[in-house]
């Protein structure tokens, strides 16, 4: 038999490969899209959805290697374009390819060496005394495309949408160069993963981007798909999870490959399984609740910071609005909410709000400010709660703290709504823990 290391299997936070399941509606757009000589390409999903494994399994039958460079709010394009090349240098100075790679051009090869060389770094004027890099001026767009097409590399930009509007343009501005450069080679690519409806920000940028520009968005994965990735994952650690488990895995994902990793793998943790078994194990609703529970009761700190965050409320605001926003998301049985579900909520509970707020806080929910708390699906125009865990922390939370409410009226008064929050801080980790393993209702 043959062994698997967990981390092989079940992989939260980085690609997955054995257990990689093939989505051929999207595949096959993919690799078009890969394959066409010119075509810059945008994929877009939320997060969890399986963009980067989609991509790099797609990637490694085209190019001989792909260089990666993660975009953060405080990181301009010029460092990214500086990380870029100095990944580069694999190629252009040890000269080291894979079997199927072309040959570099020895000027281009001498080129490199030569900006390298010329790189120079300046100190930043805050009191960290950082040293930001200064992009050589011979660093063309140009030239850096030829680096990327003769080394038969993909330069793979992830989290694009968390750079800021000029950062963007700068972005669109080398699509457009990579797209001019594959007359002299014809597979230089920029590929560009985003969130949910980022795909536009670009293209708005440049007009000449529009039809020269795929975009592909990572949808939901279905249960049956989902499914398939717990199956591939028992068959190689030699293990058995119960219909009713992968169920409650299936649901806790909520279509998010990533969760469903996580889960599976805080699973087979949860019984100190770390490889493939020498014997047969089977693992049950119990051994899910504690998984379940290790998880939420690791992350309680983060998870309660965002709740705090979400439902904090401005002194002018005489209701607890913003708690009873992510309520209604809570309590209803729909996945997403639109503007008119949240304003029947309070009309319901005859607290009628104006529209005009409602949409307001929704949006500030998105926010990091805000914690995070819900995502905006534009072509649907309604709001979700991303994130399983952080949902079944506000369903243990709400739920928990309600006990001390006297009547469904008092959910509506600010200093109920306090001593909750305080409740549930004080003693968040005895409740939640209690809750998860003791098989709590999480539907209200």
């Amino acid at each position: 038999m043959k062994k698997y290391d967990i981390n092989e299997i079940f992989t939260p936070s980085s690609p997955a490969t054995h257990t990689f399941v093939d989505r051929p509606a999207i595949n096959n757009l993919l690799v078009d899209a890969i394959r066409t000589r010119g075509k810059q390409l945008i994929i877009y999903g939320h997060s969890g959805t399986g963009k980067t494994t989609l991509l790099f399994n797609k990637l490694n039958q085209t190019y001989d290697d792909y260089i990666i460079t993660r975009c953060t709010s405080d990181l301009s394009f010029n460092q990214l374009v500086s990380n870029a090349f100095d990944q580069l240098g694999t190629f252009f100075i040890s000269k080291k390819t894979n079997h199927l790679s072309s040959s570099i051009n020895s000027s281009l090869s001498t080129d490199y060496q030569l900006i390298k060389g010329s790189l120079g770094y300046s100190k930043s004027k805050n009191k960290f005394e950082e040293f930001q890099p200064i992009i050589a001026p011979q660093l063309t767009p140009q030239k850096l495309a030829a680096f990327f097409g003769s080394s038969n590399s993909c330069w793979v930009i992830d989290d694009f949408h968390k750079m800021e509007e000029d950062e963007k343009k700068k972005l669109a501005q080398y699509m457009k160069v990579f797209m001019d450069e594959s007359v002299n080679y014809p597979y230089v690519k920029i590929v560009a993963i985003g969130a949910v409806g980022t795909a536009k920000e670009v293209l708005k940028l440049d007009n000449e981007l529009n039809n020269r520009v795929s975009e592909i968005q990572v949808h939901f994965m279905s249960r049956d798909e989902l499914k398939e990735i717990i199956a591939k994952g028992e068959s190689r650690l030699n293990i058995s999870i119960t219909e009713n488990v992968k169920d409650e895995i299936v649901k806790f994902s909520t279509g998010l490959p990533a969760v469903t990793h996580q889960l599976s793998y805080n699973l087979c943790t949860s019984k100190d399984l770390y490889e493939t078994s020498e014997a047969h194990l089977t693992f049950n609703n119990d051994d899910f609740r504690e998984a379940l529970a290790n998880y939420i009761i690791t992350n309680s700190g983060y998870l309660h910071d965002r709740y705090e965050k979400a439902i904090d409320e401005p002194s002018e605001y005489h209701l607890p609005l913003c708690y009873h926003i992510l309520r209604s998301f809570i309590i209803s049985e729909k996945h997403n909410l639109s503007l008119n579900d949240v304003h029947s909520y309070f009309k319901k509970h005859k607290h009628p709000q104006q529209k005009a707020l409602l949409e307001y806080l929704l949006q500030q929910l998105t926010h990091d400010k805000r914690g995070n708390a819900l995502n905006y699906d534009i072509p649907s125009q309604t709001w979700f709660i991303s994130d399983p865990f952080f949902r079944v922390y506000g369903i243990c939370a709400m739920k928990l703290a309600q006990q001390d409410l006297q009547a469904q009226l008092d959910l509506f008064n600010k200093e109920s709504i306090e001593k909750s929050k305080k409740k549930v801080k004080e003693e968040q980790r005895d409740m939640i823990k209690v809750a998860l393993k003791s098989g709590f209702d999480f539907e209200f």
